[in-house]
């Protein structure tokens, strides 16, 4: 992502892991992230992008395994080996 707001790597998301780890994860079990944009033209201070969870594809011991490193606020098989990890 490029252009302002940016994701800011190091950012956390209600005890979240780092924005950064939240791509990583994600991006190793062929999953999506969630998430929002504070745009510019708000005009707040704190435009940004922010995840919010991810969703992956795996075994459920290697899902358990995540949730317990990570410790989503939510965590649940949305369909067969598909999880969503959510902090609110």
């Amino acid at each position: 992502m490029t252009g302002y707001p940016n994701v800011a790597p190091n950012d956390t998301q209600n005890n979240s892991p780092t924005m950064k780890e939240m791509v990583r994860i994600a991006k190793q079990y062929n999953g999506k992230l969630h998430g929002y944009v504070v745009p510019v033209e708000s005009r707040r201070d704190d435009a940004r992008i922010s995840f919010e969870g991810f969703y992956i594809k795996a075994d459920p011991r290697t899902a358990i395994k995540i949730s317990n490193e990570t410790q989503p606020d939510e965590f649940d098989e949305i369909k067969t080996n598909y999880w969503r990890f959510w902090w609110d």
